[in-house]
């Protein structure tokens, strides 16, 4: 097994040095790009989330996942969303004190939540971008004159800046929402 690894390596070594003899005019302009891949791909790496994406860049994952640590109930209208039990915050974008995602680098993000009302009840929220205004997308969870629990799910891909925010916001009188069965979350795509 040990002689198979130091063959595979020989042999990336030369791929490595026969790349970079090319270097003439005509040559693959990618060529730098590629062979700094590959060495990355050799050293060994921690599970810490980092990747190669062959541009000298390493990217850390970033995502999280955070529900209610108790249902919600009587939220006054425009308040945030408290998700305060934290389940997932790889990167650690997500404030669970506030409530809100900060985005830690430019890029594009899904964020998806979901709402648990009671019968007859109402949660009626938004995904908000860095202030009151900056209106997303909605996501109506009203039960009225209905007499089970009723779910909603919305989602969003949003192109964010870095130090760019999203939260959830409610917009009316926010009656009832579960805790267990009610989530935010998102993701760097």
């Amino acid at each position: 097994m040990e002689k198979r690894i130091i063959a595979m390596h020989l042999s990336i070594t030369y791929m490595i040095v026969s790349l970079s003899l090319v270097t003439s005019k005509d040559s693959c302009p990618r060529n730098n790009e590629l062979i700094n891949c590959i060495q990355h791909q050799l050293r060994p790496l921690e599970d810490n989330g980092v990747k190669c994406n062959c541009n000298k860049e390493d990217e850390t994952k970033i995502g999280f996942l955070a529900t209610p640590s108790r249902p919600l109930k009587n939220i006054k209208m425009h308040a945030t969303v408290i998700y305060d039990l934290v389940k997932t915050n790889i990167g650690g974008g997500y404030d669970p004190a506030t409530g809100k995602f900060t985005a830690p680098s430019d890029g594009l993000y899904y964020f998806s939540w979901t709402t648990l009302t009671n019968p007859n009840g109402g949660f009626i929220t938004s995904l908000q971008l860095n202030n009151d205004k900056g209106i997303i997308i909605g996501n109506h969870a009203r039960a009225s004159g209905i007499k089970d629990y009723l779910p909603s799910s919305q989602s969003a891909v949003v192109s964010m800046k870095k130090r760019d925010t999203v939260y959830i916001r409610n917009w009316a009188y926010g009656h009832y929402m579960s805790n267990f069965y009610s989530s935010f979350s998102g993701f760097k795509i």
